[in-house]
């Protein structure tokens, strides 16, 4: 495996010195305009929601990697917020994607996240089966939907609609969205480079922003270099929309796989703008914005493209405030100062973890919930509650929940054990 790691660093290396091949132009069939001039469409970032297969299970050596079929796997140790582990992906010399796994929030469990690395979205020589089935398949995993898509337009075109936004020569027709937009400013030279619209915790965002200066920054020489190899060598403004699950679940017919069809992606892209990214002249002497002659950002009509319909799904059912609730009242218990108040709270608890199949996530919370009853009755200065007092909140929940019938002491008679609900 030394040698291996040898191998996959020879291979680093000569990735860095090599430019990557972009021989392929994007065909005419998938290039709109913006303002006379070429737009190219471009998938930017790509990240899946996957399950965990063999993740779980995943065994490195003492150089850190792991070898799956083709592929190496290189520990990068924590995964952020969402996820406790990480893991680089190569293939034949080449960093393609991330994988994270160990979900810490419920909701993700069993579940893992596949990024595509931005330089690979633009290598042509690599497929879609190489950068995301067939090392899905390495894992014995399979793709479940789209976390989040960026698709990306390229035109000098749009440099001159971002002026016009900036020189407020024309506004958007939803304000709701245009008031939570923001300026990207240079600090050097106090120049507005770009704007956002949108929010980014909504299902699409957009960002547009002069990407010429930015690549000065990034290096990201490779999309120079797409922009050359495609003719273009003015200045050139990126609109970028950004498009999350909220998103792709009101599209009829969406399937992840067509974010790698330029055709399809396009469209997509397209239907995101359409009715919500649209801005009119703001000189205008009608003073409804809806009535005002639109602003071609994009033209799409010469772009042979597929058709997406989109529909209001059905609302997805939440259990955060069940489980708010479970956990509230489990503390509550704990605090009462009769045994009645200590079983009708529990015994409650478990009815709502009953209706709400929240048994297995009361399991996993047990040492969390533990730290919270101890922390709080330290914080009081006072002991456990006798009833918890020498073993897990659990195991009293589940006696709560059975016959027990406790006596009140202050009564002498038993206490009631009907849930609050």
């Amino acid at each position: 495996m030394t040698e291996a790691a040898a191998t996959v660093a020879n291979q680093l290396q000569t990735f860095a010195d090599c430019p990557l091949d972009y021989a392929a132009p994007v065909p005419s069939s998938a290039c709109g305009t913006s303002y006379g001039q070429k737009t190219l469409a471009q998938l930017d970032t790509m990240a899946l929601k996957i399950t965990e297969g063999d993740l779980p299970f995943m065994e490195f050596d003492k150089d850190g990697l792991h070898k799956a079929g083709e592929y190496y796997f290189h520990e990068q140790g924590t995964g952020g917020k969402l996820y406790g582990r990480k893991a680089s992906v190569w293939t034949r010399g080449v960093h393609v994607a991330n994988v994270l796994w160990d979900a810490r929030q419920s909701s993700l469990e069993g579940s893992a996240k596949l990024e595509i690395t931005n330089s690979t979205l633009y290598d042509t020589t690599l497929s879609r089966e190489a950068i995301v089935d067939n090392p899905v398949k390495a894992l014995n995993s399979n793709v479940i939907k789209p976390f989040r898509a960026d698709i990306a337009f390229d035109s000098p075109g749009l440099m001159t609609f971002l002026n016009a936004v900036h020189d407020r020569n024309i506004e958007a027709v939803r304000q709701s969205a245009y008031h939570k937009a923001k300026k990207y400013v240079s600090l050097a030279t106090d120049e507005i480079e770009g704007f956002s619209f949108g929010s980014r915790s909504a299902g699409r965002f957009v960002r547009c922003y002069n990407k010429t200066k930015e690549l000065e920054t990034s290096k990201k020489e490779y999309i120079s270099e797409f922009h050359k190899i495609n003719g273009i060598e003015d200045t050139v403004a990126r609109l970028e929309v950004e498009l999350k699950g909220d998103y792709f679940r009101t599209l009829v017919g969406f399937d992840w796989r067509d974010l790698f069809d330029r055709e399809k992606m396009v469209a997509i892209g397209q239907q995101a703008l359409s009715g919500w990214f649209d801005w009119v002249p703001a000189n205008s002497t009608d003073s409804k914005r809806n009535r005002r002659q639109r602003v071609t950002v994009v033209d799409f009509s010469q772009v042979k493209k597929s058709e997406y319909k989109r529909q209001t799904p059905a609302p997805v059912k939440s259990d955060r405030m069940e489980r708010i609730i479970v956990k509230s009242l489990i503390l509550r218990a704990e605090a009462s100062t009769t045994d009645a108040g200590i079983i009708e709270h529990l015994q409650t608890a478990a009815s709502i973890a009953e209706k709400n199949n929240l048994w297995c996530w009361m399991q996993g919370k047990i040492e969390n919930i533990e730290t919270a009853l101890t922390r709080r009755a330290r914080l009081e200065e006072r002991e456990l509650s006798k009833f918890f007092k020498g073993r897990c909140w659990y195991e009293a929940l589940i006696e709560a929940y059975g016959s027990f019938q406790p006596l009140n002491h202050q009564t002498g008679e038993l206490a009631s054990v009907a849930p609050l609900l």
